[in-house]
């Protein structure tokens, strides 16, 4: 009797200790999916403070092994896109933004950066397309109305140019300052739509 009952003592104690390690593997492993699902987020945010400080570069470098690993990472493949403006890489640019507006077609901003990206191109007709989604939605967009601009004046539509600067919003420092403005004044840019001799 005293035999059986070490023997089942002896069978509790593995049972415990088998539970124990299982709880212990389960944790383990969650903490590396934790880890590991963190590295990119992290990656992401470090990728911002580049761009904000102008190191394209880095930001690209930062970004493009996120994107391959998560390419549904929509938040990832639009800071690549501006990191690729940056870089004066508008085709990769433009790539970037299309991927993550097809996973994601409610996002504004990357919507208008392909835009952007599509105006650097010499794409105005496809820029518009875009521009005309976010003014639908948000018609007083300053950088929106802007981008329409330059697009009707790659489109040699001097007087819609004109009337798209002229109906702009008050431009703000939250855009006027960010990394990889576009160049040239709203007032330059309507005076070359009302002359366009003047176009250099």
């Amino acid at each position: 009797m005293k035999k059986y009952r070490t023997l089942a003592l002896r069978a509790s104690r593995g049972a415990r200790m088998a539970a124990g390690l299982s709880v212990l593997l389960w944790l383990l492993a969650a903490a590396a999916l934790a880890a590991e699902l963190k590295e990119p987020q992290i990656a992401v945010e470090k990728a911002k403070l580049a761009l904000s400080a102008q190191h394209y570069q880095e930001a690209a470098d930062l970004l493009k092994p996120v994107v391959a690993a998560q390419p549904e990472n929509t938040e990832a493949l639009h800071y690549l896109g501006l990191a690729q403006i940056g870089l004066k890489d508008y085709k990769g640019a433009d790539k970037s933004l299309a991927q993550a507006l097809a996973k994601n077609p409610n996002l504004l901003s990357a919507r208008l950066d392909r835009a952007w990206a599509l105006l650097e191109l010499k794409k105005p007709d496809e820029a518009l397309t875009e521009l005309e989604t976010v003014l639908a939605k948000e018609p007083d967009l300053p950088r929106a109305v802007y981008f329409k601009g330059h697009a009707l004046l790659l489109k040699k539509d001097y007087a819609g140019a004109a009337a798209a600067f002229d109906r702009r919003p008050a431009w703000t420092p939250s855009w006027r300052n960010q990394p990889c403005f576009m160049p040239g004044s709203a007032a330059t840019s309507r005076a070359r739509a009302t002359r366009p001799g003047s176009r250099s």
